[in-house]
């Protein structure tokens, strides 16, 4: 989606990335008339569905998006990177085989923002713009913050980058709140950037809340979800409107852009790594491909001694490990929430995944391909 505003000595780029967003979403808001920012981008611009990776999903898409090639060439795939011995790592712009265009504008001279992009961590440390890494940051103590002399000003002004949650609760209507005030923050942190560094010549900055709202609330607001909430009392009415809260948000940040670059001339783009809908029984069908591997004989699971420890497969409970797992691996700002997801789904999680085995369950001399632990059907490992 991109917009053009004339202006012959124009020399500024904004980039507003939406993650997970989907037209199927966002029209019903913008049809209400509370996002006039966003029509006008429409009406004078250009739009187009977004084609994804394959696969689908976060890192490799925003990776593409910043490279300008698939995951083949850029090198990743998922969230985790098998490892030696049947362990994954976390994966970082680290692994990305190729530069980003932002290192190319860099290296022609033209100073860039780059704000909570999704696996910019950690950032190009070659690079004169700022810069403050999104999703697969791996803490809030990590070097996550270019250039150094801006760290302690940033995270005084925006503490929502430290990963805490500002109502600490555990309730649904407490992450709605927290995503709003993230996503409005994300939106003044962009602004001060764009003043820090006033001879900016790219501006990109990605909002999460358009991915997470779907994932916790789809089933609000969606009426296709198997698990539709058809109530109105004020309770569940209120988190129907709970994803068109965010875009109105976004929708002021977007207005605020297209004024600049109105002023000082140059382009807007809207762009996003993947769409949103129900997810309905990804969890079976990924224990279903590890049983089915198991059954024509492609991985073997039994008793594996490691550590001096003897463990089965199946053996304990697969949603404490998978809450371990989430803990142990995922970026800071993204715990609290999974917490709250493996908290409320945990018998179902349970009953779908007990005898599947896990990592540490495989017989690897045996195995000749495997599934990562991730859920999210991204397909097969070969061993």
């Amino acid at each position: 989606m991109i917009r053009r505003i004339e202006k012959s000595e124009g020399k500024r780029l904004v980039i507003i990335g939406l993650d997970g967003a989907s037209f199927n979403y966002l029209d019903p808001i913008l049809e209400s008339g509370s996002l006039p920012n966003f029509k006008e981008f429409f009406t004078n611009g250009v739009r187009a569905k977004c084609l994804s990776t394959i696969p689908p999903l976060t890192p490799p898409a925003w990776s593409t998006m910043m490279t300008g090639v698939n995951p083949g060439k850029h090198g990743i795939f998922d969230f985790l990177q098998p490892d030696s011995g049947g362990l994954f790592r976390m994966m970082d712009a680290s692994f990305r085989a190729r530069k980003s265009f932002l290192d190319h504008a860099d290296e022609n001279g033209i100073r860039t923002i780059s704000l909570l992009v999704p696996y910019t961590f950690p950032p190009n440390p070659d690079n004169k713009g700022v810069a403050v890494s999104g999703l697969g940051t791996p803490s809030a103590e990590s070097d996550f913050i270019r250039p150094h002399s801006l760290r302690d000003k940033i995270l005084s002004k925006f503490p929502f980058l430290k990963g805490t949650d500002p109502t600490k609760g555990e309730s649904i209507d407490s992450l709605h709140k927290s995503l709003l005030n993230n996503t409005e923050q994300t939106a003044l942190l962009a602004k001060f950037a764009m003043d820090e560094m006033p001879d900016w010549g790219i501006c990109f900055t990605v909002f999460q809340a358009t991915d997470l709202i779907p994932h916790f609330y789809c089933r609000y607001f969606d009426k296709t979800h198997p698990d539709y909430e058809a109530d109105n009392d004020s309770e569940i009415a209120r988190y129907r409107d709970s994803l068109a809260t965010i875009y109105r948000s976004i929708d002021s940040f977007l207005g605020d852009c297209m004024e600049i670059i109105s002023r000082d001339g140059g382009w807007v783009i809207l762009v996003s790594d993947h769409g949103s809908q129900p997810l309905m029984g990804a969890i079976g069908k990924d224990a279903f491909l590890t049983k089915f591997l198991q059954d024509e004989g492609y991985l073997k699971a039994g008793s594996v001694s490691r550590a001096g420890k003897t463990a089965k497969a199946g053996a304990g409970s697969v949603a404490n490990r998978l809450l371990y797992i989430a803990k142990r691996y995922t970026p800071h700002r993204m715990r609290d929430f999974i917490n709250r997801m493996m908290g409320s789904r945990k018998a179902e999680i349970e009953s779908a995944l007990t005898a599947i085995p896990f990592l540490e369950n495989i017989d690897w001399k045996k195995t000749k391909a495997f599934c990562a632990p991730g859920g999210y059907g991204s397909g097969v490992y070969i061993n």
